[in-house]
């Protein structure tokens, strides 16, 4: 399923914005819906995921999924048939949860419905906030969704 233009805009500036602030010796970028799996089949499609840098390329490059872990995920929205899920809150549950028994630290889920964004860590308090707050993605890295959208608005 495709993207609208709202939300390939703004996994397009999340890219930008890592590409100018992130260590690009330290870690890959992957996007357009990236696998990752980490069992036999059992895996889910990735907006963007942050991984080590020296571990994905230790698994090797090819045509499979990554195997190894992402520090962090982020998605924008969800292109999932959501009917078996009920919703889309109980669907993010379910992935985020999933993603981070499978050793991804962080998941930050950005919705366009409402505004809002999802953060979750493994091992800490999973919290709910608006697009305007400030998220530490990585490193002491800082995304303002809201911030990054108005100066792509004026560019």
């Amino acid at each position: 399923m495709g993207s609208s233009k709202l939300q390939a805009i703004l996994i397009w500036i999340i890219v930008k914005f890592l590409a100018k602030n992130l260590d690009t010796s330290k870690y890959e970028v992957l996007l357009n819906e990236a696998g990752f799996q980490w069992a036999p089949r059992t895996w889910r499609n990735l907006d963007i995921a942050i991984f080590d840098k020296k571990k994905l390329l230790k698994e090797g490059i090819d045509e499979k999924y990554a195997k190894t872990p992402p520090e962090v995920v982020i998605e924008i929205d969800t292109k999932a048939d959501l009917r078996k899920y009920g919703d889309f809150l109980n669907y993010a549950k379910e992935k985020i949860q999933d993603l981070l028994d499978a050793g991804v630290k962080k998941v930050i889920w950005y919705t366009t419905f409402d505004k809002k964004v999802i953060v979750a860590e493994k091992g800490k308090r999973w919290f709910i906030t608006d697009w305007n707050d400030t998220i530490d993605v990585i490193d002491d890295i800082k995304l303002n969704l809201e911030k990054l959208l108005e100066e792509e608005k004026k560019s």
